[in-house]
């Protein structure tokens, strides 16, 4: 497994690792606060000149708090996400490479009570949990700024609406 050299962006055979992180998360409620950025981390396989399928991992968390005058509590909400992704690469040069892809997982998501006083002290669950089936769509762009490193943004329903990052690539051929 050698590094890339300077060919096109993507191509059959090429991995491409990307870390990065988001802006917002749809899986942010109306009315919680983002605790830090979502986390993104994919790496794919070329199987063909214009597609590629991977693998994804995500990280988000948020909070909710609720005060009134019956007291206050507030909980941590956190968010795993696992899955799969393809994509098709619809431009491809030396240095840029544009594509839009799908992604199918499971988002493990569960939530802790940080604070309760008043009569919430009995009346809020501690671990609500849920989570379920994920599908999301993305357009995303590379751009070379090394042999082995480009700058990368996706957008649409992932991790997050709007991911930038780093992707590292290597020619496994």
């Amino acid at each position: 497994m050698a590094f890339a050299g300077r060919s096109q962006m993507f191509s059959e055979g090429k991995i491409i690792g990307q870390v990065g992180l988001g802006v917002a998360s749809p899986y942010y409620y109306s009315g919680t606060d983002g605790l830090f950025p979502p986390i993104h981390l994919s790496a794919e396989y070329g199987i063909d000149p214009n597609i590629s399928v991977g693998g994804i991992f995500g990280y988000a968390a948020s909070r909710y708090k609720h005060s009134d005058y019956r007291g206050t509590y507030s909980y941590r909400l956190s968010y795993r996400i696992f899955g799969a992704r393809g994509s098709y690469h619809f431009y491809n040069t030396d240095d840029m490479d544009i594509y839009a892809g799908a992604m199918l997982g499971v988002n493990i998501s569960n939530s802790t009570l940080t604070e309760t006083s008043g009569i919430y002290n009995t009346q809020v669950s501690n671990r609500p949990t849920s989570g379920g089936l994920v599908l999301g769509a993305y357009a995303g762009m590379r751009y070379r700024l090394n042999n082995n490193i480009a700058a990368f943004g996706e957008i649409g329903y992932s991790v997050s609406w709007v991911t930038l990052g780093v992707a590292f690539m290597i020619d496994s051929k």
